[in-house]
Formats: structure tokens, sequence, C-alpha cells
């Protein structure tokens, strides 16, 4: 999974998409803290930024600005003698809450970036608060965005400070802070509490629900790949979709894709004038070491994993600006360069679907692999800012996804990523080992029985997956009881169910978001009841 906020593209034009695309009055605070992480900002540099966040909050609706809320939550949770807060960020929209009536919360459990993020792409929710007058609230997962829980960034990702990152931390925080959020907004006991969340949001609200009963009276967990993070086979694997998706699209272009990856370690082998055909035909900035030619590869592969989970029915700016349906956009590249006999120029057009940094005002030249591509413990992207610190040391801890290509049930050069592998990793970087078995022994579940914990001990939990989501193989496709749904969206890609309603959704895409909100009214109006 990759943080939210990864700029697949450079600070300016990710600020510029980022602000078009979210005009939140948070969104202002967000570029702010993004550059002053990156470089010195003058008043000069603040005042330019300003103006453009004034000329586009002038045109947001008013449900479009949260109330930006902070609360005092534990360093750590389940220790009496650490006396240790810190502050962690909620955004809050009451527009259609109906204080002191029992109307219900929508509570999102933020993942991995910054808590906006995920607020300005879940318009699920408020295209349906105002039927049930609910209250609105996004709270941000510790270690992520503006929630640090040692103030500064060093301090917070410091080796001493940063094994406070963990899953239980999490949760136990969203359970504390409910309370405090029902007494501040009027709710009463009647006021049902709703989960969302998507992809490791989705798990940490099925997890919420599962040890936090008495806090969240149901949840709807979308793209949560659970059954991956307890060990279990992906059914298809993560890459095996991603090709599938390709696949589907044009049955010449996954041949291609090899071929294109075939010809970059053939062109390497050859030494230095290999290096420089590579280096010249895909656009490098920097001349192709030897030493890097496997990054290169990660950097082309991790493409395809953006364009995979973004494969979306109409044009978005979520991890960076992407056309509708981009896995067609990248198989069409690959068969335009395949025409002129280039593959290589093909495979990096695809690629250049997600880095590409071209604005009417700059064209890009070059591509630079090295800060594009930042290689980390998930296979699948961690992204490229200190929020993907924080799910690199969660992927070195307890969310495992050991995530390999193979080249015969994918596109992908054979690349293995086991747990020999990935804790070698994580031992020079964090100085922490996996620790698969907790996640296990934790939540419960099994890679051969991921659903258990649920069918066990759970109830009023909709599971939806996308078949276009290359997460969707590790997650739960078949119903686990009447009150505990399986939700296919055939064309739906990663969590699609969350955004708002849009004119080009699928069909399968309105039906799943109706039968969701068919079962949230009626365990709502049980709750009531």
């Amino acid at each position: 999974m990759k943080s939210s906020e990864e700029p697949c593209s450079p600070p300016l034009q990710w600020a510029w998409h980022r602000m078009q695309a979210h005009p939140s009055k948070v969104v202002f605070e967000s570029l702010k803290r993004y550059y002053q992480n990156r470089m010195p900002m003058g008043n000069f540099g603040l005042l330019l930024m300003a103006t453009v966040a004034i000329n586009c909050f002038a045109g947001a609706k008013g449900n479009d600005t949260p109330q930006e809320i902070w609360f005092e939550s534990k360093v750590d949770n389940f220790n009496s003698a650490d006396s240790r807060t810190f502050k962690q960020r909620c955004l809050v929209n009451a527009s259609a809450w109906k204080k002191n009536s029992g109307a219900p919360i929508f509570f999102y459990t933020g993942n991995e970036g910054p808590i906006e993020e995920f607020y300005d792409n879940t318009g699920f929710v408020f295209d349906n608060a105002p039927e049930f007058g609910a209250l609105v609230v996004f709270c941000e997962h510790r270690y992520y965005g503006k929630t640090l829980p040692f103030q500064t960034v060093n301090q917070t990702f410091a080796r001493e400070n940063i094994g406070y990152l963990s899953i239980e931390q999490a949760l136990a925080d969203y359970a504390m802070l409910i309370p405090q959020i029902k007494a501040k907004y009027g709710a009463t006991d009647k006021s049902f509490l709703i989960s969302f969340g998507g992809s490791y949001g989705g798990m940490l609200s099925a997890w919420f629900r599962l040890k936090y009963p008495n806090v969240v009276d149901a949840a709807l967990a979308a793209s949560a790949p659970l059954g991956f993070a307890v060990g279990a086979a992906g059914k298809p694997n993560f890459f095996d979709a991603v090709t599938n998706d390709v696949d589907a699209v044009d049955g010449r272009c996954p041949e291609l894709v090899r071929n294109a990856f075939r010809e970059i370690l053939d062109l390497a082998k050859s030494g230095e004038s290999g290096l420089a055909t590579i280096s010249k035909t895909m656009k490098l900035c920097n001349p192709l070491r030897a030493d890097r030619v496997n990054h290169l590869i990660l950097w082309a592969r991790n493409a395809f994993t953006t364009l995979g989970m973004m494969d979306y029915p109409y044009p978005t700016n979520f991890l960076c600006p992407l056309p509708a349906f981009p896995i067609g956009a990248s198989c069409k590249a690959i068969l335009n360069g395949a025409a002129d006999d280039d593959v290589l120029s093909g495979l990096t057009s695809a690629a250049g679907l997600v880095y590409n940094q071209s604005t009417k005002g700059k064209v890009q030249t070059c591509f630079d692999i090295e800060s594009e591509y930042i290689e980390c413990a998930d296979q699948t992207g961690c992204g490229v800012d200190y929020n993907s610190w924080a799910w690199d040391y969660q992927a070195c801890t307890e969310i495992v996804l050991l995530v390999s290509t193979n080249n015969k049930t994918d596109m992908f050069p054979a690349y293995k990523w086991d747990l020999d592998t990935l804790s070698s990793y994580c031992e020079g970087r964090w100085g922490v080992k996996p620790r698969p078995e907790w996640t296990q022994t934790y939540f419960g579940g099994s890679p051969n029985d991921p659903t258990q914990p649920f069918r066990d001990s759970a109830s009023k939990i909709i599971f939806s997956n996308g078949l276009l989501d290359p997460w969707h193989g590790g997650g739960f496709l078949s119903d686990i009881s009447d009150d505990m749904p399986a939700i296919i969206l055939k064309n739906g890609a990663h969590h699609l169910d969350l955004r708002a309603r849009n004119k080009l959704d699928p069909p399968s895409t309105t039906a799943a978001r109706e039968l969701e909100l068919t079962y949230l009214r009626r365990w709502i109006k049980e709750g009531r009841d």
C-alpha cells in the first residue's frame, strides 16, 4: 500500500493538483508542512501559496470545509505509569448533524497518510450523511500527517520512539477519542456509530468493530486485504491481479511489458553502452548505473501498482493526477511503442502516466527514479515523504506483506520477497524483526482461515471489494454471515464505493453502494428501536 501523501509528481505540480481537486481549508496547512519539511520557505513562498489557497477556497462549498479539532491522546494506551500525551487531529463535519436527536456518527478510521487526503476522497459519507442527520468524523492515525506523538518528525521517528506506532495503539486511540467526540457534539446513547475505512483504513474499521464492539456498532471495510495481513495466499496474488487487469484491456499488453523488462536486463548485461541506451530511451535524469538497474525495474513496476489501484472510470487526483481508466491508457502507450518497434519507450510512457510532472507551464524532460520511487518493506510501495516512514515501519512489524513477482503468472521480472529478505531489510532500517504471528494471535485468523475471528466473534461488518483492485485477492469475497456480507464491485478499483457518486460510475458500483446503504439503514433502525 502507499502512503496517501505520496506525490507521484514533484511538490509544485502535486500541490497545484491537490489544491484544485481538494479545496479543503486544511489543505493549506498540509501544503505548508509539506514544503517546510523539504525546503526553506520565506514570506514570498507563503504569500504565493496563500494566494493560490484563497483563490481555490473561494469556490469551495461549505460542506468541503471541516472543523479541525485536536484531542489529547496517551502516548501509551496500555501503560498507566506512562502519563505522556500528544495532540491527535480529527476533522469534523457537522453540516448534516442533528444534535441531541440520536442521529448516527460516521467515523472514518484514518490510515496511512494525512487525514485530509481521506476526507477529500471519501464522498460516500458526505453523499449520505444528510439522509441520516449524521455527524461525520475523520480522525488521523498516530505518526501520520500532523499527528506526531513526539512533535517533530525527527523525534517521532527516532528508534526509541517509533515503537509506539502499532495497530493496537491506533485502535485504542480511536476508542478513547469517540466518547470525547460524542460529548463535544451532543450525541446520545442512541447515536449509532459506524466506522468507515478503505484499504488499511478498511482493515482498521473491521478490526475496530471486532475489538471494540462496545464502542463501534457497525463497520464498512472497503478494499481491506485482511487475508494478506494474516499470511493468506492471494487469490489472485497482488501482481497477478495487476497483470490480469492489463490483460483484460488487451491480451497483447502483458507480453509486451515482459519484453520491455527483458530488454532492460539484456541491455544492462552489455555494459556501459547498454546502460547509456536505457538512460536515453527511458529519459532518465541521471545516467543509469549497473547497481541501480533493479531499482529502475521496481520504479516501473511501482507505476503499475498505482495504475491498478487507481483504475477509476473518471480522472482522479488521489495518489496523483491520472486519466480515466489509467490501466487502459498504459496499455495504449505500450501498444504505441510496440507499433514503432520500441517497447522500451512504450514502457516509459506507461510509467510516465504516474511520474510525469508536465503542466501547461512546464514540460518534464526526464525522470528522476531515485526521488520518484523509494524502496521499502512493502513491495507495493510506501511513498516518498515521512508518512512513508511510518508505513515502512508498520510493514516491518505487524502488516507483513510478502509480495513477490515470478514473470510467469505476472508480467514483471522475478523478484523474491520472503520473510528472510524482509527481516534483513527491517533489522537494518529499524532494528526490528517482523512478527506475523503476533497479528494472527492478537486479531485471530490464519493463512488457511483468515475469516475465523469475524465468523466467531463479530457482526454487522460490510466487506466490499472491487475486482479491478489488485488488493481484492486478500479481501473477503464471500459472505461470512447474514450480517457480514461481501459486496463485490465487478468493475471497481480500490475502494471506489467510498468515493462520491459520479455519473461515470459503473452500474455495479451504484448497486453496491445501494446495497451497503440497505444494511446501514437496517442496522441504524435496529439500534434506535
